[in-house]
C-alpha cells in the first residue's frame, strides 16, 4: 500500500515430521533475494531466522545493517503502483520420498472392450438361405465376448449376440446389370428364402432399392440394441451381383453393462440376502434337535458390485474375501441357535450363540 513500510515479517511453520536441515547451521545468514518493482528496481535483502521447526523471514532495505542480523529495518517508501516480490530457499529434511495420498482410490476395471467385424467382396448367396449374402473375404473378426460372427456357402452370414449389446452395422452392395434389386438387414427372421421386402415387418431393420441401370453402389446402415440370442443378417432379394469387389459389411459391437454404481466402487459394496414374506406369514417350522434351512427369498443393495446370486435358499459369491453378518430371528421355539452352512464343502463354517425365545419374544 502507499506509505512508509518499516518492515515485513512472515513466520512459517514447517509440516509435521519435517525440520530445518541440520547441516545448514545458523540460518540467520541472508538467503534469497527481494526486488522492489519500481522505476529504480531497488533491491532489498531478506533476513532468515528460525529454529528446528520454523523460520522467520524479515525484509530489510540494503541500507540497513545486514551484518548486525537483527530485525531492524530502515524506512522504505512505496508508491501507489509499486509492489514487492521475493523468494527464499530454506532446505528442510524429513519429507517422505514416497508421500502417501490423503485419499487413495483403487484402480477399478469393469466392462468389456468393443469388438468389430469387417468383410469385403461378395460371393453370391447361401444355397439354402438364398436371400442371405455370403462375403468373399473376412478382413477383421475379433468378435468373441459379445457373440459369434459366422458364414458359409449354405447359410450365408449371420451375427448372433451372446449378451445384450449395442450394434452399429453398415452394408454396401451393387447391382450392375439391368433391373432393380434390394439389399437390407434383418433381425431374427426365419424367412431366409424370402426377399427382405416380403418378410415380417418387425424383422426388417432397413431396406434399400438398388437401380441396376445406374450401376451404382447402395448402402444401408442400422444401429440399436441386440439382446442375447438375437441374430442379425445381410438380407436382400437374391438379385445383387454374384461377385462384386465393392461389396462390404462392417459391425461394431459394444457390450451393454448397464448402470454402474460408482459409490459402490469407491466404498465397500454391501448386499443383503433376506427372507421377505407377507405380513402374518409364519417364518417356517422348527423341529427340536434338527437344523432347519431358513428361507432366503430376496436380494437387495449393491448386488451387481458384490456379484451375489440367490437360488433355492442358497446365495453364491465370486471368489474373494468377504465380511458376512447373519441374523436368524425366531419366535416361541425356546432354545435355539443359527449357523452358516458352506454348501460347497458340506460343513457349518460358523455357529451363532445360543438364544431363547418364547411366545413373548
Amino acid at each position: 500500500t502507499t506509505g512508509t513500510v518499516t518492515g515485513v515479517t512472515a513466520l512459517i511453520g514447517l509440516p509435521n515430521g519435517t525440520s530445518v536441515k541440520s547441516d545448514v547451521g545458523n540460518i540467520t545468514t541472508g538467503l534469497g533475494h527481494i526486488t522492489r518493482h519500481a522505476a529504480s528496481n531497488q533491491s532489498l535483502r531478506p533476513l532468515i531466522t528460525g529454529g528446528d521447526t520454523w523460520f522467520e523471514i524479515s525484509v530489510f532495505d540494503n541500507a540497513a545493517s545486514i551484518n548486525a542480523m537483527i530485525p531492524a529495518v530502515a524506512s522504505t517508501y512505496f508508491g501507489s503502483t509499486e509492489a514487492v516480490s521475493f523468494y527464499v530457499s530454506i532446505p528442510i529434511e524429513g519429507l517422505d520420498a514416497n508421500p502417501k495420498p490423503l485419499l487413495a482410490f483403487p484402480t477399478i476395471t469393469y466392462g468389456q472392450n468393443a469388438e468389430n467385424y469387417r468383410a469385403s467382396g461378395s460371393n453370391g448367396h447361401g444355397s439354402t438361405n438364398t436371400k442371405i449374402r455370403v462375403f468373399n473375404s473376412v478382413d477383421t473378426n475379433n468378435i468373441s465376448n459379445t457373440g459369434t460372427a459366422t458364414q458359409d456357402s449354405t447359410s450365408g452370414f449371420s451375427f448372433t449376440a451372446s449378451t445384450r449389446c449395442t450394434v452399429y452395422c453398415s452394408y454396401t452392395d451393387k447391382k450392375s446389370s439391368a433391373g432393380d434389386a434390394v439389399l437390407g438387414l434383418s433381425l431374427n427372421s426365419n424367412q431366409l428364402t424370402t426377399s427382405i421386402g416380403g418378410i415380417t415387418a418387425t424383422h426388417r431393420l432397413v431396406a434399400e432399392y438398388v437401380d441396376g441401370n445406374d450401376d451404382v453402389l447402395s448402402t444401408v446402415a442400422w444401429s440399436g440394441i441386440m439382446e442375447a440370442g438375437d441374430v442379425l443378417r445381410p438380407h436382400g432379394d437374391g438379385g445383387l451381383d454374384a461377385s462384386a469387389t465393392e461389396c462390404s459389411f462392417s459391425l461394431l459391437v459394444i457390450p451393454e453393462e448397464g448402470q454402474v454404481n460408482q459409490a459402490a466402487i469407491i466404498s465397500q459394496p454391501v448386499a443383503f440376502v433376506k427372507d421377505v414374506k407377507a405380513s402374518g406369514t409364519d417364518g417356517g417350522t422348527f423341529t427340536s434337535g434338527a437344523w432347519q434351512t431358513r428361507d432366503l427369498t430376496q436380494l437387495s443393495g449393491d448386488i451387481a458390485a458384490v456379484g451375489v446370486t440367490l437360488s433355492s435358499n442358497q446365495f453364491t459369491l465370486p471368489a474373494g474375501k468377504y465380511v458376512i453378518e447373519a441374523k436368524a430371528h425366531s419366535y416361541n421355539v425356546t432354545y435355539n441357535k443359527s449357523a452358516r452352512n458352506n454348501i460347497t464343502d458340506s460343513k457349518n463354517v460358523e455357529k451363532g450363540k445360543e438364544e431363547y425365545s418364547d411366545a413373548d419374544n
